[in-house]
């Protein structure tokens, strides 16, 4: 079987085009299948990591499997960051006992925090029913199936209309004590709306991140803690100001009260260094008032 990059014209089994002598004739054997080369690699990727699982430091070395059009977990630096977190802080979250991880992917943050703060119930939901297959499966892998369950939803279109009844429907609660999202990173639009991995990279207009924000806001119990696993990526772009997780969280009346950060790439490789970052807040019941660490702080 021959694969060819397809960006260069059509390609067929005894002819090629275009790359000079890239592509040599090939006249003995015929191809099964013409793919572009960049999805050859995707797909032999995935499928190595759906069967050989990616080892997580922050799970006890257990294993998580994606699916293909699913982020793999291969980074990570904001796993260590998170898990490293909630370990430090085991005495603030120990009355949690429902967490919602919004985007769940492969459910990893979710099963960190699951793995860190015992019995809890874990619910997470994903606009792309590959990743909640992945979820479901990996925590069945596991061993906390019966503590975890996860949906399809996508937040963006039902963040205005159908929300409650959506989640009503898959047996969701209306509140969570920890609300945990790792929104995309890039701000701007996916090249490809038909790329599951694209629009699991990009955050059209910050859409989807705002959408957090006011989700969390609404379904945080009474001393309840959002986290936001995040990159500073489109600030360095230029793409996102470097006030916005402020901005919106004085928007939905959160409270930041950690800010931490780690590096992903080598500053000697890279021009500018690349962070991933980790806001922890508590939120308000309403808007007359916040919770900050167990203590109610009335606004006047």
């Amino acid at each position: 079987v021959f694969f060819f990059q397809a960006e260069d014209g059509i390609r067929d089994f005894c002819l090629s085009r275009g790359l000079g002598d890239v592509y040599k004739r090939q006249v003995k054997y015929k191809a099964d299948y013409i793919l572009p080369f960049k999805m050859f690699q995707g797909l032999w990727s995935a499928e190595n990591y759906e069967k050989q699982g990616i080892q997580i430091k922050m799970l006890d070395d257990k294993k998580i499997y994606p699916l293909y059009s699913v982020w793999p977990p291969t980074s990570q630096t904001y796993l260590n960051l998170f898990g490293k977190f909630l370990k430090e802080n085991i005495k603030k979250f120990s009355n949690v006992k429902k967490i919602l991880d919004i985007g769940c992917g492969t459910g990893v943050l979710g099963f960190i925090a699951q793995n860190e703060l015992k019995q809890t119930k874990l619910y997470g939901f994903d606009a792309n029913i590959s990743a909640v297959k992945s979820s479901a499966m990996n925590s069945e892998l596991l061993e906390v199936g019966e503590k975890s369950h996860f949906c399809v939803l996508d937040l963006n279109h039902y963040i205005d209309k159908g929300l409650q009844e959506k989640l009503d429907s898959e047996n969701f609660p209306e509140k969570y004590d920890l609300i945990i999202s790792n929104p995309p990173w890039i701000v701007s639009s996916p090249l490809s709306n038909e790329d599951l991995l694209e629009q699991g990279n990009y955050d059209n207009k910050g859409q989807f991140l705002q959408n957090v924000f006011k989700f969390s806001s609404e379904r945080l119990s009474r001393a309840g803690s959002f986290i936001l696993v995040y990159s500073d990526l489109s600030q360095l772009l230029g793409l996102q100001s470097k006030e916005k997780i402020e901005e919106l969280a004085r928007e939905y009346n959160f409270i930041i009260n950690n800010k931490l950060q780690a590096q992903l790439f080598n500053p000697q490789k890279a021009t500018k260094d690349l962070h991933c970052l980790l806001y922890t807040s508590d939120a308000a019941d309403d808007l007359l008032c916040v919770d900050l660490g167990g203590r109610r702080v009335i606004k006047k």
